[in-house]
């Protein structure tokens, strides 16, 4: 009996080597080129590389904080608004309270991306399924955001049309555009007689607050989104640990 426990146990530790050998040997053969990557395993591992980073992406942004918490992607007010909340404590009608509505509306700004950011998805699928084998060649080949810029070519203008009427409903789901309006009512016929005096005076004067946020939004949001996919995609080409599986092991280490 105990013959037969050590040959059992020599003939799995034997069995262990072997497939530790086999597994260390492919990654040379495949990292030396012995083993070929073909057309399709590039547009694979391509269209495997996209979907993780999309995937990670639309993930991170589309709970709460995922826009307001992160510096690099949050919401600002519009450049005009902006302006004018800097201002505000010397325009007369204006002052504290208009400020904090703008810091309230500025945190619904970035509600409704976060909740419109799985939209994407679906026009992110679509764009990655239909890459040709030359797309995936040059992807590959190409520097370190080729993936996430040729993806944003392809989807840009699907994703603003899709995009904008969520935007818009959730910027009214989350009372965005109510406070909008709102600030818009009392900001623009204040502001209006403000310039009139300035114009005379030959004084700084401000532009009017636009009524239409959802496009100014959208385009932000989408920004912010593409800034995560392109991180995820640098990821991917530089840290073979971010290769969480085969396809993407084989097709990236042509270019380390």
């Amino acid at each position: 009996m105990f013959t037969r426990l050590l040959s059992a146990t020599c003939l799995f530790f034997a069995l262990a080597a072997l497939a530790a050998c086999n597994e260390d040997d492919s990654v040379t053969d495949i990292l030396s080129g012995n083993i070929p990557v073909t057309d399709a395993d590039i547009v694979q591992g391509l269209k495997t590389a996209l979907n993780q980073g999309t995937d990670t992406s639309v993930a991170t942004l589309n709970k709460t904080n995922g826009y307001w918490q992160d510096l690099a992607v949050r919401i600002l007010l519009p450049p005009q608004a902006q302006n004018v909340y800097n201002a505000a404590t010397t325009i007369p009608g204006l002052g504290a309270a208009f400020s904090s509505a703008m810091d309230d509306f500025q945190l619904k700004m970035n509600r409704a991306a976060e909740d419109a950011a799985a939209k994407a998805k679906p026009i992110f699928v679509e764009a990655i399924t239909d890459i040709t084998i030359t797309d995936g060649i040059n992807i590959v080949k190409g520097d370190s955001l080729a993936a996430t810029s040729y993806l944003k070519t392809s989807t840009y203008a699907n994703l603003t049309s899709a995009f904008k009427p969520d935007i818009q409903a959730s910027l009214e789901g989350v009372g965005a555009q109510q406070a909008w309006n709102t600030i818009v009512g009392a900001y623009n016929p204040v502001i209006s007689t403000y310039n009139t005096a300035q114009s005379l005076l030959g004084g700084q004067t401000f532009a009017l607050l636009p009524a239409d946020l959802s496009l100014y939004v959208t385009e932000r949001a989408l920004d912010g989104l593409f800034q995560k996919v392109g991180a995820e995609e640098k990821r991917i080409r530089r840290d073979p640990l971010a290769r969480v599986k085969e396809i993407l092991r084989r097709v990236f280490a042509l270019q380390d």
